[in-house]
C-alpha cells in the first residue's frame, strides 16, 4: 500500500469513529486541499486497498473533511478567553472579570456566536487587533447585568482574516 493510501484510509477511520461515538474534533484539512478520488466510489464499509478509494461518497468525503462539533457549549471565565473555530458553533460565556478574547483553529468561511453575560459589573472587553469589526468599533465594555452576542467569522487563517459583529442589550 502506499503512504498516501495508508494516511487516507487512517484519516477516514478517524472520521467514521468519531462521527459513530460524536465525541472527537478532527482536523480539518488544510485550505485548497481535497481528498481525490477517481472511478465508482465504493459502498463497502471496509477499508481495503479494493475499496474503490474507500469512500462511501463524495458528499459524505465533503461533509467529514468540513466536520466540526455542532452545537452550544459554556466558555469557561479566564482574563484571556480563547474561542476555538473547530469547537461548538454556539457558545455562552459568563463573566467574573475583565477578557481579552483571541481565537484559535481560524478557518476560512467559519462562524462562532458567542452570547456574553456580564453578571453584576461593568466588565471591560478586549479584543485582537488583527479583528475588523463591522457596524460599530469594537466594544470596550459591557454594563453590568446586561448581554451581548459577539459572531466572529474566518475568512482565512490569520486574526486579520476575522470580521466581527457585536451588538449588547440596551
Amino acid at each position: 500500500m502506499s503512504d498516501r493510501f495508508d494516511s487516507e484510509v487512517r484519516l477516514l477511520k478517524k472520521i467514521a469513529d468519531a462521527v459513530e461515538q460524536q465525541t472527537a474534533v478532527l482536523p480539518v484539512l488544510p485550505p485548497g486541499e481535497e481528498i481525490q478520488t477517481t472511478g465508482n466510489l465504493s459502498t463497502d464499509p471496509e477499508f481495503t486497498e479494493e475499496s474503490d478509494i474507500l469512500y462511501p461518497s463524495q458528499l459524505a468525503v465533503k461533509t467529514y473533511v468540513g466536520f466540526r462539533v455542532e452545537g452550544h457549549s459554556t466558555l469557561a471565565y479566564a482574563a484571556t478567553t480563547n474561542i476555538d473555530f473547530l469547537l461548538e458553533p454556539y457558545r455562552t460565556l459568563t463573566l467574573a472579570g475583565n477578557v481579552t478574547f483571541t481565537s484559535s483553529n481560524r478557518v476560512a468561511a467559519v462562524s462562532v456566536t458567542v452570547r456574553i453575560i456580564a453578571g453584576g459589573s461593568s466588565r471591560n472587553l478586549a479584543f485582537p487587533a488583527g479583528w475588523i469589526f463591522v457596524g460599530a468599533a469594537a466594544p470596550a465594555s459591557l454594563a453590568a447585568n446586561k448581554e451581548a452576542i459577539l459572531t466572529i467569522t474566518a475568512f482565512g487563517s490569520v486574526e486579520s482574516d476575522v470580521r466581527a459583529a457585536y451588538s449588547a442589550q440596551p
